[in-house]
């Protein structure tokens, strides 16, 4: 009797808890608003809120959360404060002057000094060297932002004549204020305003690609239309241009629209910008989080799935199963099975909080669909490189907001006037190559992550820094000293300094079957 007495007490107590967590999960709360006001039923308190609008992206927001009848995934909230085609951060008109650099709301690596991108060319070189010299290098970079990098890249590869020439470069990039901010950067030939005219997202998918009807595989035929088609590419034909030293660039909305041929992929402070789910760990199994609208304040708020959602019910457990085969391999020989998969099942059971970029996983798979088959497609063989902050993962809540150059306290306040980003899940993306390759449907090679710090002093800055002093000032090397410590300096320094970004940055790359390991992934 007393046994039974108590089984009844903790049934009551976990449902008075699960009561309380679904509590505040205003799931359905919409549907019934909506009832209401059809039979015109609702309450005088109930107007004055409905007739109290937001604006702008919030607003936008709001009416989604509305439309769907109850909370949006954290997912698809980053996608819109960041891409909404009006109001995202990275797409409105406004974005190109107010983003990057020390007047915008974060500085990036290429923009702290000039021999990141400098470094990064040497790396691409190497590459090109690698796959034989091909005549033509298709180099594409994700989310090139002002264009800094490329900048720096192109003019540090210059006098590498050969390599220059055989550069065909194509830039990500689906804002159109950055797209022009590029086209400045790189001091493209031909007309800005005739740029402008084909740079529009809706025309670019209408308008077909220069490269479209070139089949890599047929014979190339150099004609006299072909040669001066060419040279027209920065006013006529598709958002295109040529620089100063003659290098084409191309701008295109997605991976898909570049043509095949040996490539070089960058991807710099690119994954960390795409959006993320975020769960938790419950009595009721693994919820998700998301975001509701407040109806007492009129603003956004977190709250919890009543239980498992299409999403976590998903991603939770590949996320998971990644982490434990890779705890299974990496136990000791001596160990049995089932102490392996035992220890790897512990490890899970301490893993409350859990963030998945199913995005991430898809560009990284279509970069290694690029350089995979290197034999196929008019030779697809190539290289990508990932840098960004991030860990091994798996990774708990990491998302943060920052304004200013500062850290913003509550994310969802003022979307689409802040940056998102997250911490980039490199075991994840590591853990795709791996999956491919034991299918049997890739043979692509991945390296890492490495810290920044290893990457660079590998590649040289320390060398290019003594070879840039030979030819600066005292206050010109001075600023090229902090810039280089900053990259590959720790996080250990006094107050009031900047911390470096040598161990958060971390990188990732992978080759194609011909290529051996890269430059600056010695132990990786």
């Amino acid at each position: 009797m007393k046994e039974e007495f108590e089984r009844q007490r903790e049934m009551q107590g976990k449902m008075r808890r699960e009561m309380i967590e679904i509590a505040i999960d205003r799931t359905g709360l919409y549907e019934t608003v909506q009832q209401q006001n059809a039979k015109g039923s609702l309450n005088n308190n109930d107007k004055n809120i409905e007739t109290k609008k937001n604006e702008g992206l919030l607003g936008h927001i709001e009416s989604l959360i509305k439309f769907r009848g109850g909370p949006i995934t954290v997912h698809e909230f980053m996608s819109e404060a960041l891409t909404n085609p009006t109001y995202g951060y990275y797409t409105k008109t406004s974005s190109k002057d107010k983003v990057f650099g020390k007047s915008g709301d974060f500085t990036t690596s290429p923009e702290i000094s000039q021999i990141f991108g400098e470094l990064l060319g040497v790396w691409c070189a190497t590459i090109w060297e690698q796959l034989g010299k091909p005549e033509e290098l298709h180099l594409i970079e994700f989310g090139p932002g002002r264009g800094t990098l490329m900048m720096d890249l192109l003019r540090g590869t210059s006098n590498f004549k050969k390599f220059s020439e055989a550069l065909r470069v194509h830039l990500i990039e689906i804002s159109p204020a950055l797209r022009k901010k590029q086209f400045e950067t790189l001091k493209c030939q031909g007309s800005l305003e005739t740029f402008e005219s084909l740079n529009n997202p809706l025309l670019a998918e209408i308008k077909p690609n220069p490269f479209a009807a070139k089949n890599t595989d047929d014979d190339d035929d150099d004609d006299d239309d072909s040669e001066e088609e060419d040279e027209k590419l920065s006013t006529k034909g598709n958002v295109s241009g040529i620089t100063a030293h003659s290098t084409k660039v191309y701008w295109h909305n997605s991976l898909d629209d570049v043509p095949s041929g040996p490539t070089c992929i960058i991807a710099h402070e690119f994954f960390d910008a795409l959006p993320v789910h975020q769960f938790r760990r419950t009595e009721r199994g693994w919820v998700e989080k998301l975001v509701a609208m407040n109806e007492e304040n009129n603003s956004l708020e977190f709250v919890l799935s009543p239980g498992a959602t299409l999403s976590s019910s998903q991603l939770v457990k590949r996320r998971l199963r990644k982490t434990s085969s890779s705890l299974s391999s990496s136990s000791s020989s001596s160990s049995s099975d089932v102490n392996s998969s035992s220890d790897s099942d512990m490890n899970n059971e301490t893993i409350v909080s859990l963030e998945v970029s199913p995005k991430s996983i898809v560009h990284w798979e279509k970069m290694m669909d690029r350089i995979n088959d290197e034999g196929k497609n008019g030779g697809r063989g190539g290289a990508a490189i990932a840098i960004d902050y991030g860990d091994e993962g798996p990774l708990a809540d990491t998302l943060e907001a920052i304004k200013d150059h500062k850290f913003v306290e509550n994310l969802l306040e003022s979307p689409g006037e802040c940056d998102l980003s997250a911490h980039v899940d490199f075991g994840a993306l590591r853990g795709v190559v791996e999956e491919r390759n034991e299918e049997n449907t890739s043979e692509v090679k991945c390296f890492g992550p490495t810290t920044q710090q290893k990457l660079l002093l590998e590649l040289g800055i320390v060398q290019r820094l003594k070879k840039l002093a030979e030819t600066c000032s005292e206050e010109q090397l001075e600023v090229l000293a902090d810039g280089c410590q900053r990259l590959v300096g720790d996080d250990k320094v006094e107050e009031g300094e900047t911390p470096g970004m040598g161990l958060r940055y971390k990188a990732l790359c992978m080759v194609s079957k011909n290529l051996q390991r890269p430059a600056g992934f010695s132990d990786a």
